[in-house]
C-alpha cells in the first residue's frame, strides 16, 4: 500500500454508513478468530499502541520465531490484559494509529459482513451503502473434520497451550489403537515398552499396567495413560510427535499414523520428526561391553586424512588442561566423582537408587547402579550417552578424563578419532554448519576439506564426539535446527556423549534417544570420607575434628557432594588449624553464611600469598584493605553483569570484559585464568569463577552495596527471573531483607520466596507474613524439584507460622530423606500453632521408611490433617501395619488416597479396622482389596461418601455389590481396572434399588454386551443414580442399543415417570461404537425435548466424524459433551 496519513477513527467509521448507528456491534468484545487472519506485520509501535510494554515485546519475540505467530501472540496478550475492553472498536483504533487501514477494514468487514477473513479482499469491504449483516458462511469441510475453531488454531503456536488440539487429534484414533492392541498380547507388551522408553508412560504406571488381569484392560490402560500425558503434559505437541514416532516403528499402525499426521496438518500443528528411532537396540549390560572399548578400530576407516586428524587432536589435547574449577593447590588430584547409570528396565527400590534421586520426573522411579569411568568408556558405535549433573559437580573434568584416556590408549581404542567440543567456547559456538564444526580444530591445513568429507562419507563411523556443556549454549543454539543437534542426524554411525545440567536435559531428550543416561552424583558419603582422608593426609585428629564440625553444621555437610564446596571447606578448616584460629564453620545454617565464609577464605589465601610472612586474619568483606576492596568490587561487578545476560555468562574474555579494568587485573583467587588454544589463531585469555554459585553470591554482594532504593528495585524486578533466583536468595541473606518488603502469593510453585525468608535469618518476618489463622497457603508442583534442604526450609517456615497450609509434592522425586527433613523442620519449634490441611506424596518412592517418618510428624499436624494422598508410593505391608497403629492420631482426616501401592489382598485389613472408629473419613481409594476387606470397608467404616477401588478380583467386586445397600452414606462408587462379569454384577439391580448411590463409575472394567442388560436394569431400578460412568469398556453397538432403549424409557414416558428418573449424566466414551451405534444415540437424543430433559451424554471425539451423516445431528448435539479427557 502506498504511503498515507493516519486516518482518524471518526473519518474511517463515516465510510461505513451502517444501520448500526451507535456502532454497538463494534463495541462488543473482540472475537479471537480475527487474530490468526489479520494481514499485518509485527512491530514495536503496534505493541506500544496496544498498551503493552518492552517486557511483553521481549517475551513475544523470544517465544515466537515467525512474524505471523508474533502478531497472534500480541493480540492474545492484548486481549488477556484488556479483558472486556478488548473490543472491535479499540482494535480498529489501534490499527489506524499504526496506519494499518487494510487490517482495520478487515475487522469491520468481519463484524458487519460476517465473512471468512481468509478470503476477504479489502476492496470488497469499504462500500458507500448500508452494510446489512449477513449470516456467516459455514467453514469449508476438509479431510477428517475435527471441529477446530480458528481461535484454537491461532492460539496454539503463540501461547504454547495446544493441549486441547493435540489431545483431540489423538482421541479420534484412541479406539482404533485399542482394537489393534487387544488382539495381540506380544504387540501390547512391545508397545508398552516403547511408550515407556520415550517417556509417554512412566515407570510406576508401567508396573501397574503389567499387573492388570487381562489384555483388554491393559490395552485400555495403556491408551488411557497416553491420553492423559498428551492432555495434561507441558508439551502436548511434542508428546503427540513422540507417539507418531513410536507408532511408525510398527507396521500394523501405519494407516492410523497417516491419519494422525493428516489431522495434525489440518490443525496447523507441526509434529517434528523424532529422528532417533524409538525402537533402537537396548544397550547391553556394562559387563558385556567391556571388550568393546579394548577392540582395535577398523583399519578401513583410517584414511590418511583421518590418521592425520587423529594425531593432530592427540597433540592438541595434550596441551589442554582439565576443567580446574574445583582444583586448588592443596587438593588431591586423583579423586573422581561418583557416577550412576539409569536402568530403565527396573524400578528403584535399593538405597543407592534412592540416594541419587534429584527430583527429575522421568527418572524418579528408575533404578540406578554405580558406574566407574572404565565402564562408562565402554561405548558401542552409534550409541548416544547423556551425562547430567549439577553445576560444578565435575562434568567437565569427567569429559576431559574420557578424552585423556583415549589419548593415552587406555580407553575407547575402537575409535579412530575423538572430538571434544567445549560448547561454551566462542570458536565452537561460531560454527554454523556440521562441516564447519567438524573442521574447527583445523586452520590452514590443506587436508581439512578432505578429512571432513571422509568423516561425513563414513557417516561418522569410528568417530566419538563429546559435546561438553550443552546447558552453556545460548538459547538460539539449542533449537532442533542447531548444528549441535544436527550432528547426530548427519553422522548416524558416530557415537556421542552429551554433558549437561538437568535444566537442559529435557530439550536434549526431545531430539535424541540416549542408549545410556548417566548421572554425575558428585561425592557420596564414602567418597567424601576418602577425599577428606587424602586431604588431611590421614591425620586422625584433624579428620575427627573436621567431622565434628560437620555434625554441628548440617547446611555445610549437605553441600559437600559438590566437589568445589568440599575442597573449599577442607581448605577453610586446614587454614584455621594451621593458624590456630577458631574454625569459622560452627553454627552456619544458611547458604549466605556458608558462601560468605568461603569467599573470605579465598581472599585470605590471596592475601597470604602476597605476604607469606605477615600475620593476617580472615577479613570482613565490608572492611577489606583499600586496594583489595577495589579489585573485589570489580570482580563483583563482573559477576553481576554476567548473570544479567540473557544466557548466564560463565566465561569472560580478556579482550572484552577486562580491558576497561586494566592489564593488572587481579582474580584474588576467586576467578581462575585459563589460556584457551584457538586452532590457528593463537592463545586467548579467559576468566571464569570457581563455581556458578560463587558468581551468584558475588553478584548479590554487588547489589547489596547499592543504595537501598536500588536494592529494593532489583529484588522486585528480578523476583520471578529463574536464573537469578539464587542471587536473590543471597541478596536476602546479605541485606537481612531490611528495606525490602516481601509479598507472598497464596499459591507457591517455587521455593524462591521461602528461600529468601530463610536466608534473611530474621524469623520474625516469617512469623509476621504467615500469622493469620484463616489464611491458606498452597505449595504445589515445585519447580525446580525440592531438595532435602528445601523440605527442611518448608517445615521450618510452617513451624513458625499460624496459618493453614496445603502441600502437594506429587511426582516431585520425594524420598524418605525429604520427608525426614520436612519432619525435622516441623519439630524446629517446640510449640506450633499452624495447621496442614492437605499433604500429597503420590507418585513418589517414599517407601515404608518415608511413611514411618510421616507418621512421626508432630501430633498437632496429624490431628488437623484433612487430606492425605499416598497413591503409588511403593508402600508395603510394614507401613500399612504402622499406619493402622497410629491412625487414631488422624482425627480430622476426610480423604485418604492409598491405591497402586505394593500391597496384596489381605494386607490392608488392619488399616481398615483402624478406620472404623473414625467418623470423619469421607473419601478413600484402595487397590487389590480382598472380598473380606471390601465388606469391612463398606459395612463397618461409616460416613463414607466416595469410594474408589482399583484392580479388584471377581469375589471382591461381588462383595462390593452386595454391600452397597448397607453403605447408607455412600454417594460415589468408582471401580476401575477390574474384571467385571455377569456373575459378579448380577446383584447390581437389587443393590441399587435399595441404595442411595448417586454416582456409579465402572471404568475400564471390560464391560461388554452381555453385562449391559444388568446395568440397564440397575439404572431403571434406582431412584437416586444421577451419574453412570462406563468409559473405556467394550459395550459396542449392541450394548449401545440397549442403553438407547433405557434412555428412551427414562425420558420419553409420562411426566410422572420422568420425575421418578434421576439420571443426568451418562459417560460412554471409548466403547468401540460404529456408525450404527452412534446413529441410534443421535436419533434418540434428537427426539428429546430440552425443556423436559436435563441430561448430558459424554462421548468420544470420534463421534464428530458423523456430524454430516445424520440430518438430526444438530438437534442431538445439545445433549452431547466431548470434553471429558481423562485427568
Amino acid at each position: 500500500m502506498a504511503d498515507f496519513q493516519e486516518e482518524s477513527l471518526e473519518s474511517f467509521l463515516v465510510r461505513y454508513k451502517t444501520a448500526d448507528k451507535s456502532f454497538s456491534e463494534l463495541k462488543k468484545e473482540c472475537d479471537t478468530k480475527l487474530f490468526a487472519v489479520l494481514d499485518l506485520n509485527y512491530s514495536l509501535s503496534l505493541v506500544t499502541i496496544l498498551g503493552l510494554g518492552e517486557v511483553d515485546n521481549l517475551a513475544i519475540t523470544k517465544d515466537n520465531e515467525k512474524d505471523k505467530d508474533r502478531v497472534i501472540a500480541l493480540f492474545w496478550k492484548w486481549k488477556a490484559t484488556q479483558g472486556y475492553d478488548a473490543t472491535y472498536l479499540a482494535l480498529i483504533s489501534a490499527l489506524l494509529k499504526c496506519k494499518e487501514v487494510e487490517a482495520a477494514e478487515q475487522v469491520c468487514g468481519y463484524v458487519y459482513l460476517g465473512m471468512d477473513l481468509s478470503n476477504i479482499s479489502p476492496a470488497s469491504l469499504a462500500t458507500e451503502g448500508s452494510l446489512e449483516r449477513q449470516p456467516q458462511d459455514e467453514p469449508h469441510k476438509r479431510y477428517l473434520p475435527i471441529s477446530y475453531s480458528k481461535s484454537e488454531q491461532a492460539k496454539a503456536p503463540c501461547e504454547k497451550d495446544t493441549s486441547n488440539i493435540a489431545w483431540q487429534i489423538f482421541d479420534k484414533c484412541h479406539d482404533q489403537l485399542v482394537d489393534i492392541i487387544r488382539g495381540d498380547d506380544k504387540l501390547c507388551h512391545s508397545l508398552l515398552e516403547e511408550l515407556y522408553q520415550c517417556f509417554l508412560i512412566g515407570s510406576a504406571e508401567k508396573e501397574v499396567i503389567q499387573q492388570l488381569p487381562c489384555i483388554d484392560i491393559r490395552s485400555k490402560a495403556i491408551m488411557g495413560r497416553v491420553s492423559t500425558f498428551i492432555s495434561k503434559g507441558r508439551n502436548p505437541i511434542g508428546s503427540l510427535a513422540k507417539l507418531v514416532s513410536v507408532l511408525k516403528s510398527f507396521e500394523v499402525f501405519s494407516a492410523i499414523n497417516r491419519n494422525l499426521l493428516m489431522e495434525a496438518r489440518y490443525a496447523d500443528l507441526k509434529l517434528r520428526d523424532v529422528h532417533a528411532s524409538h525402537s533402537a537396540k537396548k544397550s547391553p549390560p556394562v559387563s558385556d561391553k567391556i571388550t568393546t572399548s579394548a577392540t582395535k578400530y577398523d583399519e578401513d576407516l583410517m584414511t590418511d586424512s583421518i590418521k592425520k586428524y587423529s594425531r593432530h587432536m592427540k597433540l592438541y589435547y595434550k596441551k589442554q588442561k582439565p576443567d580446574p574449577k574445583w582444583s586448588m593447590d592443596s587438593a588431591p588430584s586423583k579423586v573422581y566423582v561418583d557416577l550412576a547409570v539409569l536402568n530403565k528396565d527396573e524400578v528403584c527400590s535399593d538405597p543407592f537408587s534412592k540416594s541419587t534421586i534429584h527430583g527429575i520426573d522421568d527418572d524418579i522411579f528408575q533404578r540406578k547402579d554405580p558406574l566407574s569411568v572404565d565402564e562408562l568408556c565402554n561405548i558401542e558405535y552409534g550409541d548416544a550417552i547423556l551425562i547430567e549433573g549439577a553445576p560444578g559437580i565435575g562434568k567437565s573434568m569427567l569429559a576431559f578424563e574420557i578424552c585423556s584416556r583415549w589419548v593415552k590408549g587406555k580407553a575407547l581404542m575402537g575409535y579412530t578419532l575423538l572430538l571434544l567440543f567445549r560448547l561454551r567456547e566462542k570458536f565452537v559456538q561460531d560454527c554454523e554448519t556440521v562441516k564447519e564444526l567438524l573442521g574447527c580444530f583445523l586452520v590452514g591445513q590443506s587436508w581439512k576439506e578432505e578429512v571432513v568429507r571422509d568423516i561425513i562419507d563414513n557417516s561418522g563411523e569410528g568417530v566419538i564426539i563429546i559435546l561438553e556443556g550443552f546447558d552453556e549454549l545460548p538459547h538460539e543454539l539449542t533449537t532442533p535446527d542447531s548444528v549441535f543437534l544436527k550432528l547426530s542426524f548427519e553422522l548416524p554411525s558416530a557415537s556421542f556423549i552429551f554433558t549437561s545440567r538437568p535444566s537442559a536435559k529435557h530439550c536434549l531428550k526431545q531430539e535424541i534417544l540416549f542408549e545410556r543416561h548417566v548421572e554425575v552424583i558428585g561425592f557420596t558419603k564414602p567418597s567424601i570420607e576418602k577425599y577428606v582422608t587424602e586431604f588431611f593426609k590421614g591425620n586422625s585428629e584433624h579428620i575427627t575434628s573436621f567431622n565434628q564440625h560437620l555434625e554441628e553444621s548440617p547446611k555445610i555437610r549437605d553441600s559437600l557432594y559438590i566437589p568445589v564446596n568440599l575442597v573449599i571447606v577442607c581448605t577453610i578448616f586446614e587454614q584455621s588449624i594451621r593458624n590456630e584460629e577458631q574454625v569459622p564453620l560452627k553454627g552456619i545454617v544458611t547458604s549466605t553464611k556458608l558462601y560468605d565464609v568461603m569467599i573470605k577464605t579465598l581472599l585470605y589465601r590471596h592475601m597470604k600469598s602476597q605476604n607469606p610472612a605477615k600475620s593476617i586474619s580472615i577479613p570482613d568483606l565490608n572492611r577489606l584493605p583499600y586496594n583489595l576492596a577495589i579489585e573485589f568490587k570489580k570482580i563483583c561487578e563482573i559477576a553481576y553483569n554476567g548473570l544479567r545476560e540473557k544466557k548466564t555468562k560463565l566465561l569472560f574474555y580478556a579482550n572484552d570484559e577486562f580491558e576497561t579494568f586494566g592489564s593488572n587485573f587481579e582474580t584474588l583467587g576467586i576467578m581462575q585464568k585459563e589460556i584457551q588454544l584457538y586452532p590457528g589463531k593463537g592463545d586467548v585469555v579467559v576468566y571464569s569463577f570457581l563455581h556458578l554459585t560463587i558468581q551468584e553470591f558475588l553478584a548479590a554482594y554487588h547489589v547489596s552495596q547499592l543504595p537501598r532504593k536500588e536494592i529494593k528495585e532489583h529484588f522486585h524486578r528480578y523476583k520471578n527471573v529463574r536464573n537469578l533466583a539464587t542471587m536473590l536468595r543471597f541478596l536476602a541473606g546479605l541485606t537481612e531483607l531490611k528495606s525490602i518488603t516481601i509479598s507472598v502469593n497464596k499459591e507457591l510453585y517455587n521455593m524462591n520466596t521461602l528461600h529468601c525468608l530463610y536466608e534473611s535469618g530474621d524469623e520474625s518476618i516469617i512469623s509476621r507474613l504467615f500469622n493469620k489463622s484463616h489464611e491458606i497457603f498452597k505449595i504445589r508442583r515445585l519447580l525446580p524439584k525440592a531438595t532435602p534442604q528445601d523440605m527442611y526450609i518448608i517445615g521450618r517456615c510452617i513451624a513458625l507460622s499460624k496459618c493453614q497450609w496445603e502441600l502437594s509434592f506429587t511426582l516431585r522425586g520425594v524420598t524418605h530423606d525429604h520427608i525426614e527433613r520436612l519432619q525435622r523442620g516441623l519439630y524446629s519449634e517446640k510449640f506450633i500453632s499452624c495447621k496442614i490441611n492437605e499433604i500429597s506424596f503420590s507418585l513418589n518412592p517414599i517407601g515404608d521408611e518415608g511413611m514411618i517418618k510421616l507418621l512421626c510428624f508432630p501430633d498437632r499436624i496429624l490431628h488437623h490433617l484433612v487430606s492425605l494422598r499416598l497413591s503409588t508410593c511403593e508402600l508395603q505391608l510394614q507401613s500399612a501395619i504402622e499406619f493402622a497403629k497410629r491412625f487414631e492420631k488422624f482425627h480430622n482426616l476426610s480423604t485418604l488416597l492409598y491405591h497402586n501401592n505394593r500391597l496384596q489382598e489381605g494386607d490392608q485389613r488392619s488399616l481398615l479396622e483402624a478406620m472404623i472408629p473414625m467418623h470423619n473419613i469421607k473419601r478413600v481409594s484402595f487397590s487389590k482389596l480382598s472380598s473380606e476387606e471390601c465388606s469391612l470397608l463398606l459395612t463397618k467404616v461409616t460416613n463414607l461418601s466416595t469410594v474408589e477401588l482399583y484392580q479388584l478380583g471377581s469375589d471382591s467386586i461381588k462383595a462390593i455389590v452386595e454391600c452397597v445397600p448397607c453403605a447408607a452414606s455412600l454417594r460415589v462408587l468408582r471401580i476401575e481396572q477390574s474384571q467385571c462379569a455377569v456373575e459378579n454384577l448380577n446383584q447390581l439391580p437389587k443393590a441399587l434399588s435399595s441404595s442411595t448411590l448417586e454416582n456409579l463409575e465402572l471404568i475400564n472394567c471390560n464391560i461388554n454386551f452381555d453385562i449391559v442388560p444388568i446395568i440397564v436394569e440397575a439404572v431403571l431400578e434406582s431412584t437416586h443414580l444421577a451419574t453412570l460412568g462406563l468409559r473405556d469398556n467394550f459395550i459396542g453397538d449392541k450394548g449401545g442399543f440397549l442403553l438407547c432403549k433405557m434412555l428412551k424409557q427414562l425420558f420419553s414416558g409420562t411426566t410422572t415417570n420422568r420425575r421418578h428418573n434421576s439420571l443426568k449424566f451418562l459417560d460412554i466414551g471409548h466403547n468401540n461404537f460404529t456408525e450404527v451405534g452412534v446413529s441410534d444415540f443421535v436419533t434418540l437424543l434428537a427426539s428429546l425435548k430440552v425443556a423436559d430433559c436435563d441430561f448430558a451424554l459424554f462421548v468420544s471425539l470420534s463421534w464428530k466424524d458423523f456430524e454430516t451423516k445424520f440430518n438430526c445431528y444438530s438437534d442431538a448435539e445439545k445433549f452431547l459433551k466431548f470434553d471429558r479427557n481423562e485427568d
